[in-house]
């Protein structure tokens, strides 16, 4: 198995994409999409002025402990946690963790860590580890639902993630 660098023909060509042999063709034309110039100070403004929402730092009450959940393939990630870092305000939070997904690697760990000081704690998610999860509910076939113990004993959940269209790839992705 090779590991391939991830193509982005999408923005260059267009993506022609084919069910199964001698199936429906559907055709996606390139799109003019532009990367954010700042980031840090989108992430910031968007959780300060969001719609139908009050302010960030005001949905959050003195000593309030917060969780935000970090989808690893999040573009710009660092850039991303630290402008939201800045819209929570470090006068109002209690105890600020930031759950990196159990896809993220020691390297992004690392240079998270690095970036965000002090400010917060940054820790990898591991499905694995018994002791950082917490029961969440039963499934409809009675199956526990677990979640990581941070999630579950924050006074507010922030999750940053990467955004799809359900079902634009077939119905199970």
């Amino acid at each position: 198995m090779t590991n391939l660098e991830p193509q982005r023909f999408f923005q260059q060509h267009p993506l022609a994409i084919q069910s199964a042999p001698g199936g429906e063709l559907l055709t996606l034309a390139p799109l003019d999409l532009q990367a954010l110039s700042d980031p840090r100070q989108a992430m910031r403004q968007a959780l300060l002025s969001p719609e139908d929402f009050p302010a960030l730092n005001q949905a959050i009450v003195q000593g309030d402990s917060i969780a935000i959940a970090v989808d690893p393939n999040l573009p710009d990630l660092i850039a991303c946690v630290i402008g939201a870092l800045d819209a929570i305000g470090s006068e109002t939070a209690g105890s600020i963790h930031v759950l990196l997904g159990e896809d993220g690697t020691t390297a992004m760990l690392e240079r998270l860590t690095e970036a965000i000081g002090d400010r917060a704690t940054v820790l990898t998610h591991d499905p694995d580890n018994q002791e950082a999860l917490g029961y969440l509910a039963a499934s409809e076939a009675a199956d526990p639902i677990y979640l990581n113990r941070l999630l579950l004993e924050a006074d507010f959940v922030l999750p940053l993630a990467c955004c799809a269209i359900v079902g634009l790839f077939g119905p199970d992705r």
